[in-house]
């Protein structure tokens, strides 16, 4: 059982965009059960071993976003400054946001709530206070329950005195049911800026001399087209306010299971694995594997959540998509990865050495990626890394002993459109993927040494390195990438009574990099955020062992 009580301040921003009191809160509780069953035996020549496995699980879920005091001064601000034509000085954009704050200009915001009133859509007495109002938000409730059911069996089976060949298989049922509902109530975010903007546009044609008809028909071609610029007027057909529509951050949502969704996913797979292994002398082994593996389908329990595009009409036809629908993924399905390995592993007096060489693939590998206003759940079409994973310890004296270790690797993305990237969706085919390092090392010596009849040190020294990579897809490389080299240390101390004392320190080159990176929360335009790395770290370690 989990239960488990957040709040945080998620705008990453010095205002208060976010209330403290609302904020984004979870409130998320886990009851889990699990049972395995195992029988094993052995013959003269086969080590068995046959089970099952069950998963049960219930996740209850309430979430919440409420907006603070300062997110309408906040999109208010960025409305004004993206009013003012390409190229606007800076000292021309603090004279329009002085004069916002003085209240002789008003805000597009507010332009378009008295807009709005005009066409009786809103109450006169809202136009200033109606869009982002303090407490608006959203709230969510979300329901999953999955149930999981394994059959396995693997044999070791000896073929002589040095040959062994393993066989595994495994039968996996998987089946979720899912229920999320929202309570939004977020006033702009329902606002459809498409006949608003229509409408907006036909006054200002009328306003500047053109007949009725004349001005709805120039206003009408161009109801879905954005402008080029905000300066731009009509008669060229386009829409101003459709530059609006990214603050429609929070847009309605469509509950499930519906007519059309049903909020249940049912997986099954069988996977294996087979591998054979040959003790070329009693210190060398080789070996050759190959195996399957499998994830079931998983769903984003969140406000995030959107339908597919592909159900959009029919949730139109039941009548059950509102006006600003947005489409997206409930979930990923499952996927499949397929693994291939060659290695050699050896032990002697001195020196252990591990070598592998192995070509993975994954179809429709899952990825969960933060677009600055919500997770996106996804499958790419097929990753896979191939690469060469070794490592060797060597005792080079009683005292000293030396490790180095290195993978290095190709992950790419073979077939990945539509990925979720910088400024929208696009193609990652045949890049690599975001995230993992083709290189990494990590090596350490460490020296062991009596002080006196009583005492027992020990002195290590690590380096790790992992070679650039991009930190994640929808931030640009040139923001956001990571090239990690760190130094770490420790000298430790044992008594006989029991007593030992560590002293370590971790970064000590104070080596600085990004763990991960995002579009900041509900600041558009090129605005991001990331998650550094712990600097220098220095600690005291001290433990007692009783008899």
């Amino acid at each position: 059982k989990l239960e488990r009580f957040d709040n945080s301040d998620s705008d990453f921003f010095g205002g208060e965009l976010i209330s403290e009191a609302a904020g984004n809160l979870t409130d998320t509780e886990l009851d889990t059960f699990t049972q395995e069953l195992r029988l094993s035996g052995s013959t003269n020549n086969v080590d068995w071993l046959v089970g099952a496995f069950y998963f049960d699980e219930d996740v209850d879920q309430r979430s919440s976003v409420g907006f603070g005091d300062d997110i309408r001064p906040y999109f208010d601000a960025l409305t004004v400054l993206a009013a003012l034509p390409a190229g606007t000085p800076v000292a021309a954009k603090q004279q329009a946001l002085a004069a916002l704050g003085a209240g002789l200009v008003q805000s597009p915001l507010t332009l378009i709530e008295a807009g709005l009133a005009q066409q009786g859509l809103l109450p006169p007495a809202l136009v200033g206070s109606a869009f982002y109002g303090s407490g608006q938000g959203s709230v969510e409730i979300g329901t999953l329950t999955n149930t999981a059911t394994s059959l396995f069996a693997q044999a070791d089976i000896g073929l002589g005195d040095r040959a062994t060949l393993t066989l595994g298989i495994n039968y996996t049922e998987d089946e979720k049911n899912v229920a999320l509902n929202t309570t939004s109530t977020d006033i702009f975010s329902t606002v459809d800026l498409v006949p608003v903007g229509e409408a907006f546009v036909t006054a200002d044609l009328i306003d500047q001399g053109l007949d009725p008809a004349t001005a709805a028909a120039i206003a009408a071609a161009g109801r879905s087209t954005p402008c080029p610029d905000p300066q731009t007027n009509p008669p060229t057909p386009c829409n101003p306010l459709l530059a609006f529509q990214p603050l429609q951050f929070l847009p309605p949502f469509v509950g499930y299971p519906n007519a059309v969704e049903s909020g249940r996913s049912k997986d099954d797979n069988t996977s294996w694995t087979a591998r054979f292994a040959f003790d070329v002398t009693d210190s060398l082994n080789a070996y050759v594997s190959a195996g399957t593996g499998f994830k079931a389908t998983s769903w984003n329990l969140s406000r995030d959540s959107r339908p597919l595009a592909s159900d959009i009409p029919a949730l139109q036809s039941a009548g059950l998509a509102p006006v600003n629908l947005t489409s997206g993924t409930r979930f990923a399905g499952p996927e499949d990865s397929t693994l291939f390995e060659i290695g050699l592993k050896g032990a002697y007096d001195r020196v252990a050495f591990n070598l592998a060489i192995f070509d993975q693939e994954i179809e429709g590998f899952q990825e969960n990626v933060f677009q600055g206003t919500g997770f996106v759940l996804t499958n790419a079409g097929k990753q896979s890394t191939t690469g060469v994973e070794v490592d060797l310890l060597w005792a080079i004296t009683d005292s000293f002993d030396w490790f180095i270790g290195g993978m290095f690797i190709d992950p790419q993305y073979d077939d990945y459109p539509g990925a979720p990237g910088v400024g929208g969706p696009t193609d990652l085919s045949g890049t690599q993927v975001p995230g993992v390092s083709e290189t990494s090392i990590n090596t350490w010596a460490r020296y062991q040494f009596d002080i006196g009849a009583n005492v027992s040190a020990f002195v290590r020294a690590e380096y790790y390195y992992e070679s650039d990579t991009q930190v994640i897809s929808n931030v640009p490389a040139d923001i956001a990438s990571r090239e990690v080299g760190t130094i770490n240390a420790s000298l430790g101390l044992r008594w006989l009574n029991g007593f030992e004392a560590m002293l370590w320190g971790r970064n000590l080159n104070n080596d600085e990099y990004l763990q991960s990176a995002f579009p900041t929360t509900v600041q558009p335009g090129g605005n991001y955020s990331g998650y550094p790395n712990q600097p220098r770290t220095y600690g005291l370690t001290l433990s007692y062992f009783f008899d």
